[in-house]
């Protein structure tokens, strides 16, 4: 993306697909490289002062989001006790705002992105407007030029292990993948990618034996080892239909 000066617009944009994001993933989107960018550490900043985006302090770095994800704050829990407010608010927005979970959603987007910028991103909310709000809504889909649309679904480790949670969200898709695919006029896949160790996923997919070809599963501390620019390509996948680890995509 060779563009000099990124204008504000892109990075409203960019912030409507992330849920959560770094400072170095807008780098990563609009140069491809993890490196020093000044546009990018001028233009978030600015952004927040107009309240076209939020930040939150998470560890020792700043975290931004949309306004829409924002909207509501636990106030009343601190009411009458300003030094516990001072203290631990922020920490309890980190958890209000589902902030661990909307970085992962941002790292997985920011990682395909690379393998194929070629594609058109949707963000969620696209999704819940073509099929009412209904269940069964990827964080984010890429549509690519090859006619396939990947959807997204981040599920950390305490959803994971709520009974039949996954079990429930994959019957869901068995259902909205096709009314996805009409309206995108494409073949969609999705891609759970699950915050627990290999061999509990390696477990997990052969005890519920999915049967439709849309479904494949990954690990999250294995996605995570794959160089940027091979999500695509890496052998990381457990297909639903023999169990077996594949790449998304062969070349």
């Amino acid at each position: 993306m060779g563009i000099q000066t990124i204008p504000k617009r892109e990075y409203l944009r960019v912030a409507q697909s992330f849920h959560w994001a770094y400072a170095d993933h807008y780098k990563l989107v609009f140069t491809g490289r993890n490196e020093r960018h000044k546009r990018t550490e001028v233009m978030l900043p600015r952004l927040v002062r107009l309240n076209k985006l939020r930040a939150l302090r998470y560890g020792k770095k700043l975290v931004y989001s949309a306004p829409r994800r924002t909207k509501g704050k636990p106030k009343d829990h601190f009411f009458g006790n300003e030094k516990a407010r001072k203290i631990y608010e922020n920490d309890m927005l980190i958890e209000f705002f589902q902030v661990d979970h909307g970085l992962a959603c941002t790292e997985g987007l920011v990682r395909f992105w690379l393998s194929d910028n070629e594609g058109v991103i949707f963000p969620e909310k696209e999704f819940k407007r073509i099929n009412r709000g209904q269940l069964g809504v990827p964080e984010w889909g890429i549509l690519f030029p090859t006619g396939t649309m990947l959807l997204y679904e981040h599920c950390t480790q305490d959803n994971f292990y709520r009974p039949n949670n996954v079990k429930r969200k994959i019957e869901r898709y068995e259902y909205t993948l096709f009314d996805y695919e009409e309206y995108f006029g494409c073949k969609a896949i999705i891609v759970f990618v699950l915050d627990v160790p290999y061999e509990v996923l390696n477990r997990f997919v052969d005890e519920i034996a999915p049967t439709h070809d849309a479904f494949w599963f990954t690990d999250y501390k294995s996605f995570l080892k794959v160089p940027l620019g091979e999500q695509l390509y890496s052998p990381i996948y457990i297909w639903g239909v023999d169990s077996k680890w594949h790449p998304l995509r062969s070349s």
